[in-house]
């Protein structure tokens, strides 16, 4: 057995020493949409700059136990909104609001694919110099964030609200935004680049030194455990439908004509209707833990042996919570580690 000393000095440990360390620097945050650590985003500190995207503007939370909707985002220093604007009108249903939003004077500028005139604060987003300086690595709006601290001289970035999930869209934009993390500690060091503790950003175990769970498998199986919940609620609404029409179907035997009354009429129509809604609802449950089954099977085959699953299908495993006084962070102590000679 060999005993491995791993130090993780170069985490942070404490809410205090993450605002230390911000002295002297030139700090930037890019906040993204995730509800686990957007909110600490440092927006009440005038001295950092926010860089936000998308439509996070209009984001709203809802405070317990209160029925009014606030504003998570209380500041942006400079916005992003990367997408061509014929592409955001080809959604099927165009988000008007945010339209008329981008249509305001701001007091902050917003990167676009060209400057629009429609759009006063839109600037165009220097691509050429990006491509030129980083390579082609920008999959996604966040990856165009890094060039622009790059240039405007910033030393320093703080990342919230970015979880980037392992499915999906964000498959191909993890690759790309690891690429930026990298180049720019390269350049300005280790601890210029700070990453949440639930982000799944260069969150990997030390290949074969540490237990090697698969992260992409314990986001799936977070997905099917939270999709069969959903199922087991969703079904006993459906079977609650279908023993109403069932009711109705037993009353227009025992009554005959009973479904030439308009108020009977109308309930069965309602009804079915509804019956149909959760029909549909339980079928697209149905077909997405299937489909997420296949893709957790086809990891494992494709996976050594080693790499397991972590022991939580808890749905909010990924979540951790920060607070003013004591960040969950890596413990910076010293670990030990075993492993078994081969």
């Amino acid at each position: 057995m060999q005993k491995l000393h791993i130090g993780t000095s170069n985490e942070v440990t404490k809410f205090e020493d993450l605002k230390a360390n911000r002295k002297g620097k030139k700090t930037v945050a890019f906040v993204g949409m995730s509800p686990s650590t957007r909110e600490l985003a440092p927006f009440d500190d005038s001295e950092i700059e926010i860089f936000t995207l998308g439509r996070s503007w209009r984001d709203v939370k809802i405070e317990k136990g209160e029925k009014t909707k606030k504003k998570w985002v209380k500041r942006i220093s400079r916005h992003f909104e990367i997408h061509p604007d014929s592409f955001c009108h080809l959604d099927t249903k165009p988000d008007e609001l945010h339209f008329k939003w981008l249509e305001q004077n701001h007091p902050f500028i917003i990167y676009m694919d060209d400057k629009y005139e429609k759009y006063p604060a839109s600037v165009r987003y220097p691509i050429e110099r990006a491509v030129n300086t980083f390579g082609r690595h920008f999959t996604s709006t966040m990856s165009y964030m890094f060039p622009i601290a790059e240039f405007e001289g910033f030393d320093r970035i703080e990342l919230y609200g970015f979880e980037m999930g392992l499915t999906g869209e964000y498959a191909y934009q993890m690759p790309e935004v690891s690429y930026h993390i990298g180049w720019f500690r390269a350049k300005h060091g280790y601890d210029s680049v700070v990453i949440p503790p639930s982000s799944r950003i260069l969150r990997a175990p030390l290949y074969a030194y540490e237990e090697m769970y698969n992260p992409i498998l314990t986001s799936i199986e977070q997905r099917i455990h939270v999709l069969g919940q959903n199922l087991i609620k969703e079904t006993a609404g459906l079977e609650k439908y279908n023993g109403a029409l069932e009711i109705i179907r037993l009353i227009k035997e025992d009554i005959p004509g009973i479904e030439h009354n308009e108020k009977f009429g109308k309930l069965e129509e309602e009804t079915k209707m509804e019956q149909q809604k959760q029909s549909i609802m339980v079928n697209s449950l149905l077909t997405a833990t299937n489909e997420s089954k296949v893709l957790k099977d086809a990891i494992y085959y494709m996976m050594p042996p080693s790499y397991k699953a972590a022991p939580t299908a808890d749905e909010n495993a990924c979540v951790v919570p920060w607070n003013d006084v004591d960040l969950p962070w890596r413990e910076a102590e010293n670990v030990t580690e075993t492993r078994e000679e081969s």
